[in-house]
């Protein structure tokens, strides 16, 4: 997991760095980077700053700038913005593991199930049944288990990119704004 932290961490400190040297935003992410990491940045930024930026009211942040007056919209709290672009996510994740804690007891259940079914006499077919129920309720179990592992490592690493990519426009505004 380090290792992929790392990756992430010097592949936005490169982008930031190049965009900051060149100042042509669209154009460099669409040139200089393959398909997949490009269209994943910008669906990150996009899905957080979709969420992050807020709705208009009556009351409008106004700022002057060259002589004119803009409106801007007002920021929301960047914890919420996070939690409602990963939420539904979160949340097919936590169904995935409240479907997976089910099934852990499942095949307990079965298995008492063939040692009553040993126990008294009746046809074998009834057992082989059981078997092999017992045989897909693991093969299930271990699937979804495997789902859930992978889902939940994968929204962890687009929420760090995320983060990291929050962390990197804050230093480039203050920084610009510093000069």
């Amino acid at each position: 997991m380090e290792e992929e932290t790392m990756i992430l961490f010097l592949t936005f400190h490169w982008l930031y760095g190049l965009i900051w040297r060149c100042k042509k935003k669209a154009l460099l992410i669409s040139n200089l980077f393959p398909l997949p990491l490009s269209l994943g940045i910008t669906y990150i930024r996009t899905k957080v700053q979709k969420h992050l930026m807020g709705k208009r009211s009556d009351k409008f942040a106004y700022e002057k700038a060259d002589g004119t007056v803009k409106r801007t919209p007002k920021f929301k709290n960047f914890s919420t913005s996070l939690l409602k672009a990963f939420g539904w996510k979160l949340s097919c994740c936590l169904c995935l593991e409240t479907i997976d804690c089910v099934l852990q007891f499942v095949p307990s259940f079965i298995l008492g199930w063939i040692i009553d079914h040993l126990s008294r006499p009746s046809r074998t077919w009834n057992g082989y049944l059981l078997c092999t129920l017992l045989v897909f309720t693991v093969f299930t179990t271990r699937c979804i288990w495997n789902l859930l592992m992978l889902q939940s490592t994968l929204y962890v690493l687009q929420i760090k990119a995320a983060l990291m990519d929050a962390v990197y426009l804050k230093a480039l505004k203050m920084s610009c704004s510093a000069r």
